[in-house]
């Protein structure tokens, strides 16, 4: 019996130092059986956070091809950055994970980011209407419910998303124009999310309201 892409779960990890959060492999690594479904963890430390993640799309399509797994011009997948830390079991995020794939979902959850003068941001974003995105305030993003449906054009990042992906998608960032004469580029999960948007009409995010932590070290 021939297997196909959608009888496994598979997560990726793109981590530039070779390291990942042990606690949130822990998690991962369960998430498959609560799901009944095979596992595929992947990941790659190709330099550059673009060539990482196309790296790890092209490494899936040769094992699927190698092993003749049957897929399509999408597959469904999660991604999790090196540097983020899960703080929720295994089972919670299978359920979750379960509503999403019967029902066609695309699951983004919200972390934060480090911005300007040592302060820090929510990821999610808004469209606005200079042609970018405004970050959600914390109460905007406390008034949000689990699992609901966000607002075509809405972004995140890609250090949690769980939904479809090309397979042959390529990274890349995506300049575009303020007027002041600067180059500005919107980053890799910003252009990945409007490339979503382009390529269907009915694309939508789902905002998975979870405990998330984004690491920030140095080592010296």
């Amino acid at each position: 019996m021939a297997h196909k892409a959608e009888d496994f779960f598979i997560f990726a990890i793109p981590t530039l130092n070779s390291m990942v959060d042990f606690y949130s492999v822990g998690v991962l690594h369960d998430i498959h059986a609560y799901m009944q479904k095979s596992k595929i963890a992947i990941s790659s430390d190709k330099f550059g956070v673009l060539q990482a993640r196309s790296h790890i799309l092209e490494m899936i399509k040769e094992n699927f091809d190698k092993y003749g797994i049957e897929y399509g011009e999408y597959i469904r997948m999660l991604w999790v950055d090196s540097d983020i830390r899960i703080n929720e079991t295994a089972q919670t995020l299978a359920e979750k994970f379960k509503i999403a794939d019967e029902k066609g979902l695309n699951l983004i959850a919200n972390y934060k980011n480090t911005w300007t003068n040592g302060g820090f941001i929510n990821v999610l974003s808004k469209t606005n209407d200079k042609g970018t995105y405004t970050t959600l305030t914390d109460d905007e993003l406390n008034s949000l419910q689990d699992m609901q449906e966000l607002p075509q054009g809405w972004v995140g990042g890609l250090g949690f998303y769980y939904g479809l992906v090309p397979i042959d998608y390529r990274f890349h960032f995506e300049r575009y124009d303020k007027g002041d004469g600067k180059v500005h580029e919107f980053g890799e999960d910003i252009a990945f999310f409007r490339d979503m948007y382009r390529r269907s009409p009915d694309y939508r995010l789902t905002y998975l309201k979870i405990n998330l932590a984004h690491k920030k070290e140095v080592f010296i």
